[in-house]
């Protein structure tokens, strides 16, 4: 991931569940620079329909591994608002 301000944040995670159109559930492992794993999460995201519009709903839970990761907790809502809110822009241009 990057940041507004440039800032990168590695990380991996693998498909769990795929139900189309309706279901995305994946992990997501932030890593340290050197590869090191230091989040554990699972992000659930739901597609509906509603009135021939797509209502996307995101669940995410994680759990830091290193006490240091603690901080980064804290940046995950901000950080899945501006990742959805460049969706919205791609997806409305």
């Amino acid at each position: 991931m990057r940041a507004p301000d440039g800032a990168e944040y590695p990380c991996h995670g693998v498909y769990r569940e795929i139900v189309a159109p309706e279901l995305l559930v994946f992990t997501n492992i932030a890593t340290d620079k050197e590869g090191n794993s230091i989040l554990d999460g699972l992000t659930s995201v739901t597609f509906a329909d509603v009135d021939g519009q797509t209502r996307l709903t995101l669940e995410t839970r994680a759990t830091a591994i290193v006490p240091g990761a603690v901080v980064y907790l804290s940046g995950m809502d901000a950080g899945w608002g501006q990742s959805l809110d460049r969706l919205e822009q791609l997806v409305l241009s």
